[in-house]
């Protein structure tokens, strides 16, 4: 198994809005106007495992602060998405029993940083694959800058651990089936495309959404917004074509790329159709109920002017 896209996965993944953590930021205000703030880095850890064997890193946290700030040091499992995974899949793919830190609990001075190592013990029956924990740093109040008239909000930063453990790797994904709305009043479209991962290691679909016009020609090639998809996952990207007017038959088909080697999907062509009804349905009305009394009026008064006529020739 290659990882040579992985480092580029991982920054891109840091353009999707699920990652808060590059820099996170604790304030606290009080009477004094005393601020706290609490920086990490790196923002993500990335390690190759082996099963049962110890792997070390570091983590540097800063007090950003003018007073002391004790830290307390916890993991817990990372799963940003709303994917409907099992409790067995949780399980499996859940690191954070693995993590342990030198020092869980510490206090940092004003302005101090400090270098936290962190280890991480897979076990030796660990499954092969993608793993995931979330490091969280959380600051702790000084009871000297607590006022009970004053409201306070604190924040845990943390970095992300994305973990593989050697082995047997499965790049394995595959499109759901997806259909548009029949029938469009106007623009915008906005369309979604099922996207399942059926491997053991978190993946980071390419692609693009392609709209034709009824006689296949090419009207918008839309990009897929990167974004990972754990393990054994569903996630469904959406896509919005933001032209308007539209009128007519249009066409789509999605096509995606994944993993190491860059695998191919396609999805077959599905229609739909734009079509502003409340408009036409108006003007119909308009129409209709404009031409309508016309159509009345000139029969009463071709049949006045017969009656008239006729009274006239008598």
């Amino acid at each position: 198994m290659r990882f040579k896209n992985f480092t580029l996965a991982i920054i891109l993944f840091l353009l999707t809005p699920l990652i808060f953590v590059n820099l996170g930021f604790v304030r606290v205000e009080g009477k004094t106007g005393s601020q706290s703030a609490l920086a990490v880095s790196p923002a993500i850890l990335e390690l190759v495992l082996e099963p049962g064997e110890r792997k070390e890193a570091k983590v540097n946290v800063y007090n950003v602060t003018n007073f002391p700030l004790p830290i307390k040091a916890m993991a817990r499992n990372f799963s940003p998405t709303k994917g409907e995974l099992t409790e067995t899949d949780r399980k499996i793919f859940d690191a954070s029993s693995w993590v342990s830190f030198d020092e869980s609990d510490f206090i940092l001075q004003p302005r101090q940083p400090r270098e936290v190592k962190v280890s991480f013990d897979p076990p030796e029956m660990a499954e092969p694959g993608g793993h995931y924990a979330t490091l969280y740093f959380q600051p702790l109040i000084p009871e000297e800058v607590i006022s009970s008239s004053t409201a306070y909000l604190t924040a845990r930063v943390g970095v992300l651990a994305f973990l593989i453990v050697r082995g047997e790797i499965k790049e394995k994904a595959s499109l759901g089936s997806f259909q548009p709305e029949n029938l469009y009043q106007s623009g915008p479209i906005k369309i979604t495309v099922p996207f399942q991962n059926e491997g053991n290691v978190h993946l980071l679909p390419s692609g693009n959404l392609l709209i034709s016009d009824g006689q296949g020609k090419e009207l918008a090639n839309l990009a897929l917004k990167p974004e990972i998809v754990l393990p054994k996952e569903k996630r469904e990207f959406s896509f919005q074509w933001d032209k308007v007017p539209l009128w007519g038959k249009f066409k789509a088909q999605a096509s995606f790329s994944y993993g190491s080697e860059q695998r191919k999907l396609e999805s077959p062509e599905v229609e739909f159709w734009v079509i502003p009804w409340l408009g036409v349905a108006f003007g119909l009305a308009a129409v209709i109920f404009g031409v309508l009394p016309l159509i009345l009026v000139r029969k009463r008064l071709i049949l006045a002017l017969k009656i008239l006529f006729g009274q006239e020739k008598q």
